[in-house]
């Protein structure tokens, strides 16, 4: 495991604080008025996984082996939704829209803002070219591509070349559906102005324990690329703070595909991923407006 300069630790703000758990609803009353964040993101960026650590009753070590049930695979495009309770009495509900194109999705982003429902903004989970690979026709030909621009490299560079044009495949994706997901968010806020403007667009850099060595680099490629100055554009359309965030779920090895020859492990340890979630966790409650 490499170790990087410098692990992660929580801003002055957050340390100051006393410690914060995401809790069920015992003990809190009803809101009138339901709060949803819409989370979104290409397949494999661990949308679920995430949602799963912010709505634990009690987070521990991020463990990535419990992974969720119902995560998005080529079975199950559906729309999924988790509850979470903030601090004075606000009750938000976290709606997955699927990564995979599908009735569903074009649904989350329109039928299920409906109105009396307060759109206080959304997430976009990404993960720098480092998703999952699952088991689908989009993804199969997209390691077959990966196979067929590198069938000509030397046997000891063979590992680094199917890693970085998997990662740039990945990324160029990523790249689609976050307009995909821009325009029907745009769509679905215009049609629905009575549900409020929303108040923010964080980007969830995901699974960064596999490149914490780097992670500038990445955060930065999301600030300042064509996805970066994307996002700026539709934050100055619709008057939104756009906010880019390092997290980690929990260290875990990435293997994209048996028929590649790349692997990443990660830099971090479990406890280095909680305090990537904790800081996340609270820039998530500070653009709620309830810290």
């Amino acid at each position: 495991m490499t170790a990087p300069a410098e692990r992660p630790v929580l801003s002055p703000e957050v340390a100051g604080r006393a410690p914060t758990t995401v809790t069920l609803a015992n003990g809190f009353s009803r809101i009138s008025s339901p709060v949803t964040i819409l989370v979104a993101g290409a397949p494999g960026a661990g949308k679920d996984m995430l949602c799963d650590s912010w709505t634990t009753a009690q987070r521990g070590s991020p463990d990535p082996t419990e992974m969720s049930d119902d995560r998005e695979d080529m079975n199950f495009v559906v729309a999924r939704s988790r509850t979470m309770w903030f601090p004075k009495r606000t009750k938000v509900t976290l709606t997955i829209v699927p990564g995979q194109a599908s009735r569903e999705r074009t649904r989350t982003f329109g039928d299920r803002l409906m109105p009396g429902h307060t759109t206080m903004g959304a997430v976009y989970v990404t993960c720098w070219g480092h998703n999952e690979i699952w088991d689908t026709r989009g993804d199969a030909a997209l390691v077959r591509k990966v196979l067929r621009t590198t069938a000509g490299s030397p046997g000891h560079r063979l590992a680094e070349d199917h890693l970085k044009k998997l990662r740039e495949l990945l990324l160029k994706r990523e790249e689609q559906d976050l307009e995909d997901a821009l325009q029907r968010l745009a769509a679905s806020w215009v049609r629905n102005p009575a549900g409020g403007r929303p108040r923010f667009l964080m980007v969830a850099v995901n699974k960064a324990d596999l490149f914490w060595s780097r992670v500038d680099e990445a955060l930065e490629y999301y600030r300042t690329s064509a996805f970066g100055r994307r996002l700026a554009a539709f934050g100055r359309r619709f008057g939104l703070e756009v906010d880019v965030v390092a997290v980690s779920t929990g260290p875990q090895r990435w293997d994209p595909d048996p028929l590649l020859a790349c692997s990443v492990e990660p830099e971090l340890e479990p406890a280095d991923s909680l305090v990537l979630l904790t800081e996340f966790f609270a820039r998530l409650e500070a653009h709620c407006g309830v810290r």
